[in-house]
């Protein structure tokens, strides 16, 4: 049998390390292939350019009589999000979930407008993450924003007392995705609307199912998710499904929306979540301080 030298034995060993080193490389350039090279939808779109004009639509509303044969399942949607907007006591409780890699995120959130004086808190728990923030507009152009910490039961928290940012209004939508006094964050219009329908159920509500087209319905959406998550880059969705209930004044009872969408933290997540949001107009509540939880039931 011959036997090896050390020059063989060096050979052999320089060949396995540079194969390893080939491996790794190749390995790395996947993993950063996948992580930057990987298609993010295009969300360069304004947002305002791809609105319906919401005036019109309230034209044709006061002028229906209750006859709303000649609308589409989305403008009576639309409808019934200006007139929640443009009452001046109104308030929103957001409960949902959003499942991921076999991950389950609760979802708690509430939104409440006090005539001039907006607020808005979001918590979000899993096993392994937690994230509490709350936004309080109560001068005119400023908003400020405060984290919390000691996160229990995915529903209350310990507010820091400072904020960790302030910004005017329009820097927050730029940051945010939208301001305060706008209580949706989707783009519902005939540029975005894939498909739409309603019927009455027997409480003779209107139930309205709008299908949305998964790119331009979210561009202000996408904003609020990166900075809410802290996620390196936009999320990209395959579905974004709306069922609305109004009642007969097409005044806004609730909302379901459910999603699927591709997200990236330390890797590409497969999401899949169900939002639910009820609202409650020409309703007083009072905004919660700090030292104050919202209660969830």
């Amino acid at each position: 049998m011959k036997k090896l030298t050390s020059k063989t034995n060096h050979i052999i060993v320089t060949s396995i390390v540079c194969s390893l080193a080939l491996m790794a490389g190749t390995g790395l350039g996947i993993f950063f292939g996948m992580k930057y090279l990987k298609a993010v939808p295009n969300y360069n779109y304004s947002a305002e350019a791809l609105e319906d004009d919401y005036q019109s639509l309230m034209n044709r509303y006061s002028k229906a009589n209750g006859d709303y044969t000649n609308f589409k399942g989305y403008e009576l949607a639309n409808i019934g999000i200006y007139k929640f907007d443009e009452t001046t006591n109104h308030y929103s409780v957001t409960d949902g979930w959003v499942k991921a890699t076999g991950i389950t995120q609760t979802i708690k959130g509430t939104s409440i407008r006090q005539e001039n004086d907006y607020f808005n808190e979001s918590i979000s728990a899993s096993s392994i993450v937690k994230v509490a923030k709350r936004f309080y507009q109560d001068e005119p152009n400023q908003v400020n924003l405060f984290n919390g910490s000691s996160i229990k039961n995915g529903s209350s928290a310990t507010w820091n007392g400072t904020p960790s940012d302030v910004l005017n209004c329009e820097e927050y939508e730029d940051l945010w995705g939208k301001q305060l006094s706008r209580s949706s964050i989707y783009v519902i219009s005939s540029k975005t609307v894939l498909d739409s329908s309603f019927s009455l159920n027997d409480e003779q509500n209107y139930v309205i199912d709008v299908e949305l087209d998964p790119v331009l319905s979210v561009v202000r959406y996408v904003k609020q998710m990166k900075e809410m998550s802290n996620l390196e880059r936009y999320p990209t969705f395959s579905k974004v499904h709306i069922q609305f209930i109004l009642d007969n004044q097409l005044n806004l009872i609730s909302r379901c929306v459910s999603e699927q969408y591709e997200v990236y933290k330390l890797g590409f997540h497969q999401s899949d979540s169900v939002i639910n949001e009820y609202y409650y107009q020409d309703v007083e509540i009072d905004i919660p301080d700090l030292s104050t939880n919202c209660i969830y039931e």
